[in-house]
């Protein structure tokens, strides 16, 4: 058992061992040390990404440096969406509207973010047509409960009529002996 125990303990030894002069022979180049803190790069979001030609949709963004002032550009076709200016907590909220002829698949970006990190940009679907507006109320598929609650009290009605109906009769049966 003692046997065992000592190899066990030289095999975890040697294997501290090879790591440790591994990792002293790697180049230092190559050891680069992460920032801190840490870089979060700044971000947008679209209210949908299944859009139509014409649309306003919501574009919002963060992470971006405070007070700064942004682009908003739909590729492709380069079309200027919007400006915008971050609060300075570097967020922005707008609506924008997506131009009449675009069709297919899109990519919206953020230029003049002026940051370490590039924006990364969000990609939409634009169908063609004119998103669907009803032009007529929807059906009604389900019951109408005030009809249903009616019907139940005529029905209760009707029954406790021919209840007190045939008690009456047989009453009177009984009163005149037949």
């Amino acid at each position: 058992m003692t046997g065992i125990l000592v190899a066990m303990f030289a095999a975890l030894s040697s294997l501290f061992l090879v790591a440790q002069s591994a990792a002293a022979s790697a180049p230092s180049g190559n050891r680069a040390a992460a920032p801190y803190p840490p870089v979060f790069c700044p971000t947008i979001a679209v209210s949908t990404t299944h859009a139509f030609p014409g649309e306003t949709i919501a574009v919002t963004g963060q992470g971006f440096d405070g007070v700064q002032a942004l682009t908003l550009v739909l590729t492709p076709g380069n079309d200027v969406l919007g400006h915008v200016s971050t609060n300075s907590a570097g967020t922005f909220s707008t609506h924008v509207t997506l131009p009449a002829g675009a069709t297919g698949t899109a990519v919206i970006h953020a230029e003049g973010s002026g940051s370490a990190c590039p924006v990364g940009p969000i990609q939409i679907g634009i169908s063609s047509g004119t998103p669907h507006t009803p032009q007529s109320p929807l059906p009604f598929t389900g019951v109408d409960v005030l009809t249903a609650i009616a019907i139940a009290l005529a029905l209760i009605g009707v029954g406790l009529l021919l209840t007190r109906g045939g008690r009456r009769s047989r009453s009177h049966h009984r009163a005149h002996g037949r």
